[in-house]
């Protein structure tokens, strides 16, 4: 599996089937998953700002995008049907580290 553009540091999802990783260059940064069995990649619909990201459970990652000094918005991506939903949130997001 190539991951071009990735960061070193990623995350597995608990399983160990998934691998989430911030992507891009100085200038472009964005956050994508591959899967680790077959190599196949889906870049989250987050670039052209500094992402955060964290497994929630299943295959579900969390994202939340730095927009303009401040925080956008909350989004939950699901691998199975790689789609992402804007969550409801109130103040500063927290995600969990590993």
């Amino acid at each position: 599996m190539r991951l071009e553009g990735w960061e070193l540091v990623g995350s597995l999802s608990a399983d160990g089937l998934l691998l989430l990783a911030g992507t891009g260059s100085e200038d472009v940064h964005g956050v994508a998953i591959a899967d680790v069995r077959n190599g196949l990649t889906w870049q989250l619909p987050v670039s052209g700002s500094y992402a955060w990201a964290a497994w929630s459970y299943d295959d579900i990652a969390l994202v939340t995008v730095a927009l303009d000094g401040g925080q956008g918005p909350l989004l939950s991506c699901r691998v199975a049907t790689t789609r992402c939903e804007p969550l409801p949130q109130q103040g500063s997001v927290l995600l969990p580290t590993t």
